[in-house]
């Protein structure tokens, strides 16, 4: 993955060094995530080595919804103590542009792969989250090895989703910008 830009305002600049913990329901794997751009996966090793794989992929999807919850939860956090008020995600649209935007976030797909495609992170709007991984990684790698690997692939998909929902508003917002310039 390449090196992210410098972050180029204030708020990019908090959100880079914004730090995000997340442990599973099963306390057998924890996230941390900090901005964008680094993260770190820890799997129980004793867990890990008879955990059937289908019980894997449910717990790390349900720690990845966790963990992009606390992620805009602290997105917010920032933005609010820069913006020197409470600032939250809409839930009444302001506009019919709001009003789209938000229906059709709820479709972005993003997905993320590694290790050949073998471990696989999907997600689809900012709720729904799935992991598969082919049953022999489990044979072949250890528990941090295996992080290492979906750590990865996590990533890719934070920035496949985040490309998703920047494309999205683009169009959204965008669209009809050059006819409401001239409108007035």
């Amino acid at each position: 993955m390449p090196e992210p830009l410098a972050p180029a305002t204030p708020m990019e600049q908090e959100w880079e060094r914004t730090e995000v913990e997340v442990e599973s329901p099963n306390g057998r794997v924890r996230v941390t995530l900090r901005g964008d751009h680094a993260l770190t996966l820890w799997v129980d090793p004793t867990w890990y080595a008879t955990v059937p794989v289908d019980a894997l992929e449910s717990e790390l999807a349900r720690t990845a919804r966790l963990a992009y919850v606390e992620r805009t939860r602290a997105y917010y956090r920032t933005w609010s103590r820069l913006a020197g008020r409470e600032m939250r995600p809409a839930t009444v649209p302001a506009s019919p542009e709001q009003a789209e935007y938000l229906d059709r976030l709820q479709d972005v797909h993003a997905e993320g792969s590694a290790d050949g495609g073998r471990v696989v992170l999907t997600m689809v709007g900012l709720s729904q989250f799935a992991v598969t991984i082919d049953p022999a990684v489990l044979r072949e790698l250890d528990a941090p090895a295996f992080a290492s690997v979906a750590a990865r692939a996590a990533l890719d998909c934070l920035a496949a989703h985040n490309r998703g929902w920047q494309e999205l508003h683009a169009e959204v917002y965008l669209r009809n910008r050059p006819a409401r310039a001239m409108s007035w």
